[in-house]
């Protein structure tokens, strides 16, 4: 269901990353399109709404008065740029140009919101920029296409290949990456916790609890119930250290990491459910890493199957109803 791309694959077309180009582009075209860039720009002196801390001072270099108060400009150039790397146009330099832009645009988003999702974004640009650096094994663009000159007609019809000849270090370092990220928290809790100190019930209760009575506005409806169970806390304080290192692991040792990715996926679900934080970014991040290619074939076969047996029954497709 997912690739570890570490292991180095081969596959029949370049499906998977051009998927992955549309996933992180659309991504990108959201965030963007959902900021309200001319009320950032007239914010005074770029002065951050969030707690001091070290990042968000880093950050006060990126804050150039000229360019800050045309933001709203800057975030149409993003777009723009956005719009021909999800088509694959003039690549390379589109995913370049698109991540610097989107890069400033929410190092100017960071002083007033410096949560997770916001800090995920600067992950995303990183993998639109492998996917512009390895633009060449990327078939299924508008620069492929120029580049087929004459033979447009045929690079069309042989998107997909019977040879395994495509291989993606674009996705396989971008999973490096993603899987080292998770797993830094992971070992910190592990270490610092201590380990057997964070999996125990009474942690994750406390967690639980602080969020609920602080920082939510409405009664999560899990809570009551889990707090009744301590091996279910037990179970997901352990799981989550589990899932965070184990993940980096299994890409390293070139294991499937089908596992880690869904078992990823529920624990950010199971986190929305107790404590009402989305990790939605993270989620479209492992999404990157679906196998889909496999999942045209199975398509692919099962209409194979269907017009088989529409000529042994009928003796032609053309009566099937």
């Amino acid at each position: 269901m997912f690739v570890n791309y570490y292991a180095n694959p081969r596959f029949h077309s370049s499906l998977n990353v051009a998927v992955a180009r549309l996933i992180l582009g659309i991504t990108l075209l959201w965030k963007i399109v959902s900021y309200d860039w001319k009320a950032i720009s007239s914010w005074p002196d770029g002065t951050p709404t969030a707690a001091p801390n070290k990042t968000i001072e880093a950050f006060h270099v990126f804050h150039i008065e000229i360019l800050h108060d045309q933001l709203h400009l800057l975030s149409w150039l993003a777009i723009i740029f956005l719009v021909c790397f999800i088509i694959g146009y003039q690549l390379k330099w589109s995913s370049f140009l698109s991540s610097m832009i989107v890069f400033y645009l929410m190092a100017n988003v960071y002083f007033f919101n410096s949560v997770g999702e916001t800090e995920t974004v600067f992950i995303v640009i990183y993998f639109v920029l492998l996917i512009g650096l390895y633009d060449e094994h990327d078939m299924l663009t508008i620069d492929a296409l120029r580049e087929a000159g004459e033979n447009k007609r045929s690079r069309l019809e042989g998107w997909y290949s019977d040879a395994t000849s495509h291989t993606f270090p674009q996705l396989k370092w971008a999973l490096v990456i993603f899987s080292t990220l998770y797993f830094m928290p992971g070992l910190a809790k592990l270490l610092t916790g201590p380990g057997h100190k964070w999996v125990q019930p009474e942690t994750l209760a406390r967690f639980i609890t602080h969020r609920s009575e602080f920082y939510t506005s409405t009664e999560v409806v899990l809570v009551p119930w889990i707090m009744e169970y301590d091996i279910f806390l037990f179970g997901m304080a352990f799981g989550t250290i589990f899932l965070q290192i184990g993940f980096l692991l299994a890409v390293l040792l070139r294991r499937n990491i089908s596992f880690f990715a869904l078992g990823l996926i529920g624990m950010h679900i199971m986190i929305a459910l107790t404590m009402q934080i989305l990790f939605i970014m993270n989620i479209i991040l492992i999404l990157c890493f679906v196998d889909w290619e496999r999942a045209y074939q199975t398509f692919r076969n099962h209409k194979e199957q269907e017009r088989y047996f529409d000529r042994l029954w009928f003796g032609s497709s053309e009566y099937r109803e």
